[in-house]
């Protein structure tokens, strides 16, 4: 796949250009842009549709100003300050609370800081939703193979695919972004975040270790009870 930007009417877009030649399956391709095309939600970028010439399809997205979270982690040395990881988690569920709120709710399967861009209003935009699927309730869903490693749960690799799939990788970008750990390398491992940083404040320990849970019924159930608990971090500024 290739990018581009484009100027149309004095606005700027991003392009995403597939080779038709490369494509299996042209139905599941638009089926999935028509899905994209539903998400109206200020944290996740907009996708406008697809265009297509003789050779190629152009799906024209929004351009996003911004940086992406990993970049902007390693810039600040491997760890966010603590209040600005806590907004930027809200807005992260907050979109999750969106895409989940559909019926069939759509699970996004790929949370992890490479997908996640800040804007230069300093607000949260998830870019990514290629591996997004629709959530059927007690279908196995084995062939979601689209996460990151170290930010994807097992249920994403041999189980069924619920919201609280999204919420596990939440858990694992937030502890990322309190201490610095890397998920995706060796030990593999995401420690009590407090057990690191004795001054983080233990209600985000609690919330890190709750949405991270190995076994799915353990976790937050949904969105919502998870950003309430996200606002009583600092109950006075949120």
């Amino acid at each position: 796949m290739q990018y581009t930007t484009i100027d149309y009417y004095n606005k700027k877009f991003f392009v995403k250009i597939i080779n038709k030649d490369r494509i299996d399956n042209i139905d599941t391709l638009f089926s999935h842009i028509e899905m994209l095309r539903k998400l109206e939600h200020p944290y996740i970028r907009k996708c406008y549709g697809v265009a297509e010439d003789n050779t190629h399809f152009y799906i024209i997205d929004e351009l996003i100003e911004g940086i992406d979270l990993k970049m902007m982690a390693k810039k600040a040395g491997g760890v966010l300050p603590i209040k600005d990881a806590v907004k930027y988690s809200i807005q992260i569920a907050e979109a999750l609370q969106y895409t989940h709120s559909f019926t069939p709710p759509i699970i996004n399967c790929d949370i992890n800081p490479s997908n996640i861009f800040i804007d230069i209003n300093d607000n949260v935009k998830l870019v990514n939703f290629n591996s997004a699927i629709v959530y059927i309730p007690g279908c196995q869903v084995t062939t979601c193979l689209g996460g990151t490693r170290g930010y994807a749960p097992p249920e994403e690799y041999y189980g069924e695919i619920t919201p609280r799939t999204d919420i596990y990788s939440l858990g694992i970008v937030m502890h990322q972004m309190l201490t610095g750990v890397d998920p995706g390398k060796p030990p593999y491992e995401t420690p009590h975040i407090c057990s690191i940083n004795p001054l983080l404040p233990r209600k985000l320990d609690y919330i890190i270790s709750k949405c991270s849970k190995v076994n799915p019924d353990e976790r937050y159930q949904n969105c919502g009870d998870l950003i309430r608990d996200l606002k009583n971090v600092f109950p006075s500024e949120t």
